[in-house]
């Protein structure tokens, strides 16, 4: 029975020496990983800037593929959003701040945990390869999640695969689909050249739109009565702006 006791006043030790050890883990955490994508900033960063993407590169659905994803009527953008359920409980995360073709920042809310921050930076290396950086950052954690983490290995351990294999995703979709669009520059073609049918006229640069809404009329309409097909749109050529004399 002493025995007894003695085990048990070391497990309470233990059990005590172990959920201060948690308590004293940091308030905050900063996971990032990068990875180069052959691909402009622009089309990765359209991607990931729509939220109907992501269920495609999203490791999290990989990982349970009955996840499900709520869609609100703005998905991209500032003020676009998705919310998911899944085993764990229910998440949703929003756009709160782009640098278009540049960055990304996101805030995620799990639970009744804290919000996390989101931040995507695309670093254009050249015309074809960017270096994209997932990283994601939190504060104010308590107990539970400094538990998870210990128990992890760490922030860095519980999360970092899930961002290397959703990058890893994302890359094999956006390579496919610029392959699948791919242009190829065969040489230089010379083709003949088009008739058009147009209307002079000069004006004040300030009245200079203005003068343009008159004109256009009148090209389509004479185009009209003359049965005169037309291809393409209506456009203007400027052969002179002075502004020193307020010309057009």
């Amino acid at each position: 029975m002493r025995i007894l006791k003695y085990v048990l006043f070391l497990v309470l030790i233990l059990l005590i020496g172990f959920s201060i050890y948690v308590a004293v883990q940091p308030n905050e955490f900063d996971v990032q990983r990068k990875r180069t994508i052959q691909a402009p900033a622009a089309v990765i960063y359209n991607n990931v800037n729509d939220y109907k993407n992501w269920n495609a590169w999203s490791s999290w659905i990989e990982k349970n593929p009955d996840t499900k994803v709520t869609y609100p009527e703005q998905t991209s953008g500032v003020g676009g959003s998705y919310y998911w359920e899944d085993d764990d409980g229910k998440g949703s995360i929003s756009t709160v701040d782009t640098d278009p073709v540049s960055s990304i920042t996101q805030e995620m809310r799990f639970e009744d945990f804290p919000p996390s921050t989101v931040n995507w930076t695309f670093d254009g290396i050249d015309n074809t390869s960017t270096e994209v950086t997932w990283q994601m950052t939190g504060a104010d954690l308590p107990f539970i999640m400094k538990f998870f983490s210990v128990i992890s290995g760490g922030y860095d351990a519980m999360m970092g695969p899930d961002f290397e294999r959703g990058l890893e995703k994302l890359d094999s979709i956006v390579v496919a689909d610029i392959n699948r669009y791919s242009v190829t520059i065969e040489g230089v073609a010379n083709h003949g050249g088009g008739y058009y049918i147009y209307n002079t006229a000069s004006s004040k640069i300030t009245d200079y739109q203005s003068k343009v809404q008159e004109l256009f009329p009148r090209v389509g309409a004479y185009a009209v009565a003359n049965n005169i097909t037309m291809a393409g749109h209506a456009f203007q050529i400027v052969h002179k702006w002075d502004e020193e004399n307020n010309a057009v």
